[in-house]
């Protein structure tokens, strides 16, 4: 029988401990994963909320002009000016978003669901608005996705 001296076994113990502190710096890393993953989806759930509340609650005179154009009712140049800057920002962020969802922050659910499509059919102006400006000022892959997943689908 071999015997195993004392340098050894000192090194065997701190190669153990070595790939013990790797194993425990994984498990460290998705657990850090998994929490920003967290955040990010509070985060789109905070803006969405604060769309609502913010934008929507706090400027009635947008909300009139939102229900002023739905009714077909003429609108003001700075209305129209005013409405094209709302859908804008709708289409920044959703932009934002698809990228976000080529990162792998978000899953294809958050992505393609229904609130992006109720938006887009739904906003007065949208479809028009949307069809002047995409080839324009937005990512040729987003607009594609668009394409083919919101603006088509009705």
């Amino acid at each position: 029988m071999k015997k195993i001296d004392l340098g050894q076994a000192a090194t065997i113990l701190a190669n153990i401990g070595v790939i013990a502190g790797i194993v425990f710096l994984g498990i460290e890393l998705q657990q850090n994963n998994e929490l920003l993953a967290a955040e990010a989806r509070a985060t789109r759930h905070q803006n969405r909320s604060d769309h609502a509340n913010r934008v929507l609650l706090e400027n009635p005179g947008l909300v009139e002009l939102i229900v002023k154009a739905d009714n077909g009712e003429p609108l003001t140049q700075e209305e129209h000016y005013t409405l094209e800057r709302y859908l804008d920002q709708a289409l920044i962020n959703w932009q934002f978003t698809f990228v976000e969802y080529q990162r792998g922050q978000f899953d294809e659910i958050e992505l393609a669901g229904d609130s992006i499509k109720s938006y887009f059919n739904n906003l007065p102006g949208m479809r028009e608005y949307w069809n002047k400006v995409k080839g324009v000022q937005f990512r040729s892959d987003f607009v594609q996705w668009m394409e083919e997943n919101i603006a088509n689908e009705r």
